[in-house]
């Protein structure tokens, strides 16, 4: 085509090229999935159409092991400007039908940390020539949305339609479906843990694919320093093996107290289901009350560096925000930058007991039928894993708060908030899968709306729950102590 000046205006010419290019396969999820097939050949209509084409074409790059080697060969500076999301895929092995019946075996799990560890470290290495810029031109923000995803082409929900209608159907290899890998957890080998900084990130999320370690999400965050946006999982949801779910919670702990990400805004969910039989006890996590563990200690240290925590599917006691002891040198630290805390918690505690009882009021219920029955099925019967003891049931009888031990919670909370100047809002709420679906709620919120200068503390429950007075006190002098104004206090059977 010959090279003459486009004659329509920029807007009406950057509008028709969004058209041009847009994947209407996904009309209202167009912002996540790539481009049009064939949407790169409009770049050759003229030169003005091959920047704006170029703007859609690499905005969001889909990224594996093989692609990684295209990388720097394709994006020069201009185009890396231009990439807004990358979803960056962690193939693992595949495996067939002959171990559908099988849980992973150390050895393949050990392989496939191998492979985790070996593509992240090629990952880091290609972006960490990256220099930082204005990315993200359709979005309006600074930096790149880094997806992670870890996952085989033979898994659940990866293997296509047609394969996994036959899985389904499957009885003689007794698929175990996503129970097969559902206890491995990839670890990043030592030969990656030296990662190089990659400063284009600006914002972190954790795909839905195979588990990844504490430490390994300790060790890719501290390589993306200018992260302020994060949002991943961890698994604490261990069941049949205590000791094994104790190492996994220390080394949440652990890996919390080494990650640096200062002023960022954090969604954690580590996965915790309460049990669905409430005649059950609880795992014993820490021996003994008023004491604390290793994930506490770390959430502690952790969370003095953010500004916003959204933090659920945990299991809590009143440490994690103040330490029983009153001569703890954290006791006396601040949480300086934190603005806005979200925990939402399980209805246990990590001592082993219900953070809710029985309501009298609530009718006799007879005892359900188990999930499985084991004496008509065993374990080499069924195509999926049988469930702990704790959740052979659904018996779910448990809704009236436990008064004194959610004062525990309440008190300790207010002595950290305290110790957090730039608070503006606190949201504790307990979760269990018989207050979600029976509509009952058991939530606690506290706000400061620093323009009218008010503070409100309002707790909502049904059934209804009230604090004793030395609790509501306690929020009282905190509002005055940090805030200087009177505190509103709320308590009723509205949910918050």
């Amino acid at each position: 085509m010959t090279q003459r000046k486009w004659p329509l205006p920029t807007e009406i010419t950057e509008r028709i090229v969004e058209l041009v290019c847009r994947d209407w396969r996904y009309p209202y999820r167009w912002y996540i999935y790539g481009n049009s097939p064939g949407a790169a050949q409009y770049a050759g209509v003229c030169r003005e159409w091959q920047d704006l084409v170029e703007r859609w074409t690499f905005r969001n790059l889909r990224l594996d092991r093989a692609r990684l080697a295209d990388v720097d060969r394709i994006l020069c500076r201009r185009r890396q400007a231009y990439v807004c999301t990358v979803d960056f895929n962690i193939e693992l092995e595949p495996y067939g039908r002959e171990v559908y019946g099988e849980f992973e075996t150390a050895e393949e799990n050990a392989r496939n940390s191998s492979l985790f560890s070996e593509t992240l470290r090629l990952f880091f290495d290609v972006f960490s020539r990256w220099a930082p810029g204005s990315n993200g031109v359709h979005r309006g923000r600074a930096g790149i949305l880094l997806r992670i995803t870890a996952f085989s082409r033979s898994d659940v929900g990866r293997c296509g339609e047609a394969e996994m209608s036959r899985r389904k159907q499957d009885v003689e290899n007794r698929d175990f479906l996503d129970d097969r890998y559902i206890h491995s957890i990839l670890q990043l080998l030592p030969a990656a843990t030296g990662l190089p900084v990659v400063e284009s990130v600006s914002e972190l999320i954790s795909g839905k694919g195979r588990h990844i370690s504490a430490p390994a999400w300790a060790l890719i965050i501290n390589g993306l320093p200018n992260a302020k946006k994060i949002s991943i999982n961890f698994w604490e949801n261990e069941k049949k093996d205590l000791e094994l779910r104790k190492r996994l919670r220390d080394e949440i702990g652990d890996a919390l107290a080494r990650m640096r990400c200062p002023n960022a805004e954090v969604t954690l969910s580590c996965s915790y289901a309460a049990p669905k039989d409430h005649s059950s006890i609880p795992p014993k996590l820490i021996d003994t009350r008023g004491a604390d563990d290793a994930f506490m200690r770390g959430l502690r240290t952790w969370a003095r560096q953010l500004k916003r925590l959204h933090l659920s599917d945990v299991v809590i006691a009143p440490e994690v925000f103040y330490p029983a002891a009153s001569d703890d040198e954290e006791a006396a630290s601040e949480w300086p930058h934190l603005e806005r805390l979200v925990v939402m918690y399980a209805a246990v505690t990590p001592q082993g007991t219900w953070l809710l009882e029985h309501n009298p009021e609530d009718s006799p219920r007879d005892r359900p039928s188990p999930v499985v029955d084991l004496d008509e099925w065993g374990q080499e019967d069924l195509g999926f894993e049988v469930p702990a003891p704790e959740d052979l049931y659904e018996d779910s009888f448990r809704t009236v708060p436990v008064a004194a031990e959610m004062d525990r919670i309440h008190r300790s909370a207010a002595r950290a908030a305290r110790r957090m100047p730039a608070l503006r809002d606190l949201y504790l709420v307990t979760f269990d899968g018989a207050i979600r679906w029976g509509r009952r709620y058991h939530g606690f919120l506290y706000n400061y709306d620093a323009a009218r200068g008010v503070a409100t503390a309002h707790w909502g429950s049904l059934p209804r729950y009230t604090p004793a007075e030395d609790v509501v006190e306690l929020w009282r002098e905190m509002a005055d102590e940090v805030r200087g104004c009177q505190l509103e206090v709320l308590i009723d059977e509205d949910e918050v």
